[in-house]
C-alpha cells in the first residue's frame, strides 16, 4: 500500500497548492483570517464526516469490531467527506455572518485531488476494495484474481480532470464546497468491499457517479 499512500499525500500536496496558485492568481473576496476559519472547517468536517459515514454504513459491523483498531482508523468515505465538509463551512458561514458563497478557490483543487488520490485506489486493487465489476470490454483490468473489472476508479479520475479542464472560474464567483480532503475518494482499507464499487452496473455509470457527487453538493449551496 505504499504506492497508495504515495498518491494519497500528493493528493493533498497538489491540491493544496493548486488553491494558494488559483487565490493569488483570482482574488479573493474574504480577509484572511475568515479564510482560513472556513479552511479549517472544511477539513474538519470532511475528516469527520468521512469516518461517520462509514461506521453508519454497516452499524452492525462497526459495532462487531468497534476494537478493531485497523478497521476503525481504516475506512472512509468521500460522499460522508464532502457532507460533512459542506455542513461545517456552512455552520461556520453562519455563525461568521458570511452570506456569500466561498467555495469557487475550491473546486478545481478538489477535482485535481480526486483524481490524484483515485490513481493511488487503481494501484492499490482489490486491497482498496473500490474496483469495479467484471467486464468482457477490451479494456477491462485483471487485479491479479483473473478477471477483468471496470478500472472505475480510473473512470472517476477522468472524469474529475475533464470537469477541471471545463471548469473557467471568474473573480469572486465562488459556489460552495468541501476543500482538500481527496483521500476520502479512495475506499474501505479494512477488507469491506464499498458500495459504490458493488452498484457500478457500467464504467458510464461508474462516471457519472463521480460527476455527481461533486455536483449536487455545489448545487445545494
Amino acid at each position: 500500500m505504499l504506492w497508495h499512500f504515495f498518491f494519497e499525500s500528493l493528493a493533498y500536496i497538489v491540491a493544496f497548492r493548486l488553491y494558494l496558485w488559483q487565490r493569488q492568481k483570482t482574488g479573493d473576496f474574504l480577509e484572511g483570517g475568515a479564510r482560513w476559519k472556513v479552511i479549517v472547517a472544511a477539513v474538519a468536517g470532511a475528516a469527520i464526516g468521512s469516518k461517520l459515514l462509514y461506521w453508519l454504513e454497516d452499524p452492525l459491523l462497526t459495532a462487531q469490531r468497534w476494537t478493531d483498531v485497523r478497521y476503525i482508523l481504516g475506512g472512509k468515505t468521500i460522499v460522508g467527506a464532502l457532507a460533512g465538509g459542506t455542513l461545517a463551512v456552512e455552520l461556520t458561514k453562519l455563525r461568521a455572518g458570511i452570506q456569500r458563497r466561498t467555495g469557487d478557490l475550491f473546486a478545481v483543487p478538489l477535482a485535481v485531488g480526486i483524481a490524484i488520490g483515485r490513481i493511488g485506489c487503481f494501484i492499490a486493487g482489490k486491497q482498496d476494495d473500490t474496483y469495479g465489476i467484471a467486464t468482457s470490454l477490451h479494456w477491462g483490468v485483471d487485479l491479479a484474481d483473473g478477471v477483468r473489472r471496470h478500472p472505475v476508479q480510473l473512470y472517476e479520475a477522468g472524469a474529475m480532470l475533464r470537469g477541471r479542464l471545463l471548469h473557467h472560474p471568474t473573480r469572486h464567483d465562488v459556489p460552495e464546497i468541501a476543500s482538500v480532503p481527496t483521500t476520502a475518494a479512495c475506499g474501505d482499507h479494512s477488507g469491506r468491499q464499498r458500495p459504490a464499487a458493488r452498484q457500478s452496473h457500467s464504467g458510464r455509470r461508474a462516471t457519472h457517479q463521480g460527476r455527481r457527487r461533486i455536483a449536487s453538493l455545489v448545487g445545494k449551496v
